[in-house]
């Protein structure tokens, strides 16, 4: 289920991840996180190669992606929750309550609004 978190906030990559984990309801928990977005790459497209994610690890990282999400809207964030327990990698969840899309607002996201996927 996708999310919204507001860029405007976050500072770097380290603020990204942590407005990430407060909206999953994750924060301080020992949980790895994988961000990465997508780029709409029309040469890659057309020798049927496909565009390969690109990772948010750095602040220069983060800076990218956040002007290409100010110029283009479908450029969205895409985050994998890792947890190992008792040497054994799992996946996670979100813990919060999901909302219907009969209870979500209405309208437009916020201009520094990034949809998480």
């Amino acid at each position: 289920m996708g999310r919204a978190v507001d860029l405007s906030r976050s500072r770097g990559a380290d603020g990204l991840k942590g407005s990430v984990f407060a909206e999953y309801g994750l924060l301080g928990r020992e949980i790895s996180v994988e961000m990465r977005y997508w780029l709409n790459d029309g040469e890659s497209d057309m020798v049927d190669t496909g565009a390969a994610p690109v990772e948010i690890v750095t602040d220069t990282d983060f800076r990218i992606f956040k002007a290409l999400h100010r110029a283009d809207k479908s450029v969205n964030l895409f985050v994998t929750f890792r947890e190992r327990v008792a040497g054994e990698m799992i996946f996670l969840r979100s813990e919060r309550t999901k909302t219907s899309p009969m209870n979500a607002t209405v309208g437009a996201p916020e201009e520094d609004d990034v949809v998480l996927m």
